[in-house]
């Protein structure tokens, strides 16, 4: 087939521009064909759907009988247009829908002629000798799903395409590149829409034996293969699971897709086994343990199966696949601790859901309750939905949340069915619940599931603290949403029961329901609205508020009348109630109190406090019609306010003002657009309604004039930092809401259609320049900014809404000053000069033309040499830098300091919005690649002071960093600088060779990771600008950087790009690609076994990131084999005794391996996946505490310290007034850290054994992992009850650690036992505490007497706190 160009071409010389086609006819056709060139330039998915979306509005304008008209030939190249471009899309499922929406009108009037295209096109992929490669099972696919013809080809020719994925799977299983990539995931996600929307082709090959396929065996076994973990890809496990299950679904009876089920569930075994679907069967062998077999199978057959299937018996048994084989299997994988536990979770979910559809069928079948009251399958349910509320693995609490929901659900079927009234789950389950602490999350997502089982006045009146612990809720960051979301529960439980009471009577008046809101809530909701506290204030306005106004709305007068705006508090109080109601209801805030309204007004607009401002401006700006014009008097206030408020230092106040004001100005523009139509509009209207509309578009017009203009009053070189971020910011909402600029980045807030006709009339009026030369000027000028703020913020305004070209004599200037710019030693300067760079290279025509003086740079014509001319010229730049440099290294800090250069080529080049292949070849992408290997040695050298000693693993020390500078200054100035007295201050000199080395290396890694990322993404196999031995050396700079530079801000930078440049990598289907980090890895594991002639202290240097970097690029969807590799080595590294004799002052290899175990902790990019190790490394760091180096016991309890916030979370900060605890209660840590149980109950064992013995006795009783593990036991939970009573054990010792000598023991014990006490123990505690305590003639141990003081003390508050 001809490229889409050269159809394209061809179809406008013979449709468009042929005499005999109808004028008419060839007008539609040129733009439909024009908007299919628009979209197949598009790069954007939201440009290319938006675009077809009208390409396909412009064919259903050209009738089937005008369609008819076009000869044969025009149609064919119609259609083939088509094909082109739905098999350029493939990947964009939406936009293949769109062009098949096309082919189908096309196909009204030539079924035949589409039919027999796609069928060709097809074939083209069918009939070859070689394997399928990835391009052609992605058009196969889209065939499938997305193409109504293509799936009438592929009925036809489904066997023999099977046959050719048959032949496929072998080949990709050989080869692990292959099998864990994405050819062996798209190959299996053919497999599995064949299964499902070829269901009646299949169905014969599976279930009959005269139509026994043996292609359909193959594809079964290696499938099965697949599910059974010879593929490392956990999503491609998952998917082929799907698949299994979707070919038993194809079966016709029951019976036989029941049996070919209970076949599956013997992926549990741990022996080989045999599976049979109906004629087809496959050796199974299972190859690992890590659940996912189990988890896609389980998976599989909740998703496909019929619920027919579901309830089918096993042979020779009463067993129900559901309940009997399915439900095992899904408790087992949430018991165990999986790498992948939110999937089990999921699969939990999923069985509840199939147990409530099937639950009739499964009364019938088994004749009894399904959940009868303690029976072994409820507290299963029960248990381990409970137990998992608070898991740190993202996605399991909120799927044990919709279990939970599930389970309620499904019991109260079972309670109806069978006429239980009493149901007392529901009761026993409130009482549980109620005993949980209020710093609980869970609690209230419970309470929400459970309140309408039970109702309102139940709850509130069993569980009356619920408005204290609410205040308490909204008064911490993270229990506001579910404090917030039980508050709306309630009330709309509240009403709906009002009402429900009400219809047996008469229906009952809103004021009436909101006086029964006001007897509950009325109090709760002032208190935090007029609070001290601005959290409950802020939550109470922003969450309680609108949800009281759209149950109650009515309540406005109550909560009104209820504030004095001379009060402290209220009257925030009164704007947030009167702004909430207006945004809700909608209904006219001013009307609410008479005149005294704008007096509170008046007040509010001039208050001192920021919050009150903000709420009144929401007051002003918000309401829930758009088309909601403001009236004159919000005009005239917005704009005396708006001037007043521009210099606030507050960021968060800049913010709500600009979304306010954005507000305000959408209204505008939406009552002006209406009033527009209304003008053009055919029905005549009185002329009172036309002056009305006429005053209005002229007040709107005028007001986004004078907010236009406002800005560029305060962008002057004199004005405050703050006052021009918040006019830029003001200035951003005026250009995004009232210009007609479509951002295919967002999927909200385009402009509307019709925005061109209101911007016609404000220009009619001379209104609505936004774009003139001198605004051009004044923002050009904000590029020069000191801050990067305004300069970010300017160069997005000019990039996105001005002009697409700056005129030449702005141009040559500005292209001048750049060149300066990047020149400057400053940092900041030269990160100006870059962004300049990156403004005139988008800016410029695209025409010939000289670009700066002495024809520097000549951009032909196209965008894409443009860009291209731009490279060239600053890789020209880099090299004069660099060869300066080598010459003479002061000089080129003073006047080419290398950085600026580095940073424009990064934003010229990787954020220009063009395609790597179009402004890079190879031989330029090799010199620029050579470039930053030869500057990155250079400048490594100039630390070292010694070019040979770059060969080294391990960078200088400060000093000698300071010392090699020193020589370098002295030999540049003829060996002055060592006269005279040492001074302690850094030189110039030194300061900025340090600067020009360090910000160097830091751009080089950030340009260098983000190079190969794009050229890997946007190359294809076959044609990629990187040849192995490149990237090698792309790798050596990087290992160079991390491992040879001691200066933070290098390394740190170093590391975005690094972990790109490994990510791009590993996601490789080419293995020698993927080979590279992995040998990398291995390289930075030797250097941390391998003991040091040297110290690089600060935490091993940049050698740990080298290692996190690596393992966090791993794809999160594979069985991250690095992660684990690296892990082992560590932990058996930090574990290996010291040596015998040791010098302080070098680094150990252990030290070096507990630091890099701390950075792989830390990592945000590993997230849970570290937690899989956490007990062996919460072992090891307590161990290692006890060793006699002070750097392995410093290096251990900073490792310690991070693993303790990793396992628990983040401690919401104390002035958020919450909790000191972590949201984890002791029962969930150790469900989710068994193998700590033991080792934690043991060493405090140890450390109270130590204090038994004499008094008298003198001597040190010291355990240093003593105070980490109370610290650690300390900030869990407390308030839980133990069902298990397991963690009763760990009372005694703590009771015994009250007689420690040590103060700060003592102390933490007390809070460790009120943690660790279940709530019915308190009593018991307290007896036993205060029946110890001495008399008054016995000898008393003032240390014991302390320590039991402070434990009675801290278990009385806290029991006192819960029965309060």
């Amino acid at each position: 087939m001809l490229s889409f160009e050269d159809l394209m071409t061809s179809l406008q010389d013979c449709v468009i521009t042929e005499d005999q086609t109808p004028e008419n006819v060839c007008q539609a056709l040129r733009l439909f064909v024009d908007k299919l060139s628009e979209s197949s330039r598009s790069s954007v998915k939201r440009c290319k759907e938006r675009i077809l979306e009208e390409a396909v509005q412009l064919l259903r304008k050209i009738s089937e009988t005008d369609l008819q008209g076009l000869k044969e030939s025009q149609l064919l190249l119609l259609v083939r247009l088509l094909i082109s471009l739905q098999l350029q899309m493939v990947n964009i499922s939406t936009a293949c829908r769109k062009v098949d929406q096309m082919l189908q009108h096309l196909a009204k009037v030539a079924h035949q002629l589409v039919f027999r295209e796609i069928q060709l096109c097809f074939h083209s992929i069918e009939h070859t000798d070689q394997i399928l490669s990835i391009e052609d099972l992605q058009r196969a696919c889209m065939f499938l799903e997305d193409s109504t013809v293509g799936r009438e080809v592929w009925r036809e020719s489904c066997l023999s395409f099977m046959n050719k994925l048959s032949e496929l799977f072998p080949v990709v299983l050989q080869q692990e590149s292959l099998r864990d990539g994405p050819l062996c995931y798209i190959a299996v996600k053919v497999c599995l829409q064949i299964f499902q929307l070829l269901s009646s082709e299949v169905a014969p090959l599976v279930w009959k034996k005269e139509n026994e396929s043996q292609t359909l065996q193959k594809i079964l076994q290696a499938l099965m293969y697949i599910i059974l973990g010879q593929c490392c890809n956990r999503d491609t496990r998952l998917l082929a699971g799907t698949a299994v299950a979707m070919l038993i679904n194809t079966a016709s009876e029951s019976r036989a897709g029941g049996a070919a089920a209970w076949s599956l569930l013997q992926v549990s075994h741990p022996e080989p086994w045999l599976l049979t679907v109906g004629v087809l069967q496959a050796q199974c062998s299972p190859a690992g343990k890590d659940g996912v077999d189990r988890l896609s199978v389980s998976r599989g057959l909740l998703t496909c199966c019929r619920p027919h299937t579901l309830l089918t018996s096993h042979a020779d048994s009463t067993r129900c696949l559901l309940l009997d084989g399915l439900f095992p299997l899904a408790f087992g994988l949430c018991e165990e601790k999986l790498d992948c536990h939110h999937y089990a979770f999921e699969v939990l979910t999923l069985w509840l859901k199939k147990v409530k559809e099937c639950l009739a069928d499964i009364w019938e079948m088994t004749g009894v309750r399904l959940l009868p009251d303690n029976s072994s399958l409820q507290q299963q349910l029960i248990h381990i939905i409970w137990t998992n509320a608070e898991s740190p693995v993202e996605g399991v609490s909120e799927s044990a949340r919709s279990g939970f929901c599930l389970l309620l659900d499904v019991y109260q079927m079972d309670c109806k069915k069978f006429a239980d009234t009493k149901k007392t789950l529901y009761s026993n389950l409130l009482q549980r619940i109620i005993k949980l602490p209020w710093e609980a999350k869970a609690k209230y997502h419970r309470l929400c599931a459970l309140l309408p089982y039970l109702g309102t006045d139940m709850v509130l009146d069993q569980y009356g603290e619920i408005p204290n612990h609410l205040l308490k809720c909204l008064s911490t960051n993270h229990l506001s949403p579910c404090g917030s979301e039980l508050y709306k529960c309630l009330i709309q439980q509240q009403r709906r029961e009002l009402c429900e009471g009400s219809q047996k009577l008469a229906s009952i008046a809103e004021v009436n329901l909101a006086n029964q809101w006001a007897r509950r809530w009325q109090p709760v909701l002032l208190e935090a609205l007029t609070s001290d506290v601005t959290l409950l204030q802020n939550n109470s306005s922003s969450h309680l508020l609108p949800c009281t106004f759209q149950v109650f709305p009515s309540t406005v007068e109550l909560l009104l009348a209820s504030l004095d705006p001379f009060t402290p508090g209220h009257l925030y109080a009164w704007a947030c109630i009167m702004s909430s109601y207006r945004a809700t209801t909608g209904g006219s805030p001013w009307a609410l109190q008479g005149s005294s309204t704008l007096k509170n007004l008046q007040l509010a607009l001039g208050s001192v406090d920021d919050k009150v401002r903000l709420a009144v401006l929401s007051l002003l700006c918000c309401s829930p019609k758009t088309k909601d014009t403001p009236t004159s008097e919000e005009l005239s206030i917005m704009k005396t306010f708006i001037p007043q408020n521009l210099n606030c230092e507050s960021s968060p106040f800049r913010q709500h003002f600009q979304a306010g004001v954005k507000k305000f100005l959408v209204r505008i523009r939406d009552g002006c657009l209406a009033c527009v139509r209304r003008e053009k509009g055919k029905k005549k209207e009185d002329a009172t309604n036309l002056e009305r509309a006429e005053e209005i578009l002229n007040q709107g017009i005028g007001f986004v004039e004078w907010l236009g203009e406002l800005p560029y009053c305060y962008l002057a070189p004199g004005h405050s930092y703050q006052r021009k971020k918040t006019v830029l910011l003001l200035l951003s909402a005026v250009l995004e809401t009232c210009t007609d600029t479509w951002s295919p980045d967002k999927k909200k807030g385009q402009p509307p259609v019709n925005m061109g006709s209101l911007i016609n009339c404000a220009r009619q009026k001379g209104k609505w320049d936004f774009f003139c030369k001198t605004k051009q000027l004044v923002l050009i000028s904000c590029l020069e900014d000191s801050t990067n703020e305004i300069r970010e913020l300017s160069a997005g305004l000019l990039l996105r809404y001005f002009p697409p070209s700056l005129p030449d004599d702005i141009t040559s200037v500005l292209l001048t000053q750049t060149k300066q710019l990047l020149c400057s030693p400053r940092v900041q300067e030269a990160q100006m000069g870059a962004l300049m760079m990156k403004v005139v290279l988008q800016k410029t025509r695209d025409q010939s033309e000289d670009c700066g003086p002495n024809n520097t740079i000549t951009v032909s014509c196209g965008s894409n040499t443009k860009v291209s001319s731009f490279v060239r010229f600053l890789v020209r730049e880099l090299e004069e830098h660099y060869l300066t440099a080598k010459v003479d290294m002061m000089l080129a800090a003073r006047t080419k300091p290398i950085h600026g250069v580095l940073s424009a080529l990064q934003r010229c080049f990787l954020e220009a919005p063009t395609r790597i292949f179009d402004t890079l070849g190879h031989s330029l992408t090799i010199e620029v690649l050579g470039l930053l290997e030869n500057i990155s040695l250079l400048l490594l050298g100039v630390l070292y002071g010694d070019t040979c000693a770059t060969d080294k693993d391990a960078p200088p020390s400060f000093c000698d960093m300071g010392n090699a500078i020193s020589s370098l200054i002295a030999q540049a100035s003829g060996g002055n600088q060592g006269d005279g007295e040492e001074c302690v201050l850094l030189s110039e000199e030194h300061s900025l060779v340090l600067t020009c080395c360090w910000v160097s290396l830091k751009e080089i890694g950030i340009f260098l990771g983000s190079l190969v990322e794009r050229i890997l993404t946007e190359s294809k196999p076959s044609k990629c600008l990187l040849k192995i031995e490149d990237l090698i050396r792309a790798s050596k700079v990087f290992k160079n950087i991390l491992l040879k530079c001691r200066h933070w801000g290098a390394v740190e930078g170093c590391c975005v790009g690094f972990t790109k440049f490994c990510a791009c990598l590993l996601s490789n289907n080419d293995p020698q690609f993927r080979n590279i980090p992995a040998h990398m890895l291995t390289q930075g594991l030797q250097v941390v076994q391998c003991p040091r002639s040297t110290s690089v202290t600060r935490r091993a240097a940049g050698l740990p990131m080298l290692i996190l970097c690596v393992v966090s690029a791993e794809e999160a969807s594979k069985t991250r084999p690095l992660l684990s590799h690296s892990m082992q080595i560590l932990l058996e590294t930090a574990r290996s005794p010291l040596p015998d004799s040791w010098d302080q002052t070098l680094d150990l290899p252990q030290v070096c391996a507990v630091h890099t175990l701390q950075a792989l902790v830390r990592g945000s990019g590993l997230g849970v996946a570290i937690l899989q190790f956490a007990p062996d490394v919460a072992i090891l760091s307590l161990t290692l505490l006890s060793s006699p180096c002070w750097a392995m016991r410093n290096a251990a309890l900073q490792l310690y310290s991070s693993l303790c916030s990793r396992m628990l979370g983040q401690r919401p900060s104390s002035d958020e007034g919450g909790p000191t605890q972590h949201g984890m209660s002791p029962p969930a840590f150790f469900f989710h850290y068994p193998a700590l149980h033991p080792f934690l109950l043991a060493e405090l064992r140890g450390a109270a054994h130590n204090l038994q013995g004499p008094p008298e006795e003198a001597r040190l009783r010291l355990q240093p992992s003593l105070y980490p593990i109370l610290t650690l036991l300390a900030q869990l939970q407390p308030g839980v009850q133990d069902s298990t009573e397991a963690l009763l054990d760990f009372l005694p010792p703590l009771l015994q650690l009250s007689a420690s000598p040590i103060y700060s023991v003592r102390v933490m014990a007390s809070k460790a036992l009120v943690a660790m006490t279940p709530p019915l123990e308190y009593m018991n505690i307290l007896i036993k505490l205060t029946d110890e305590l001495p008399g008054p003639l016995d000898r008393c141990c003032h240390n014991q007497l302390h320590g039991q003081l402070l434990q009675i003390k801290a278990v009385l508050d806290r029991a006192l706190c819960t029965h309060r």
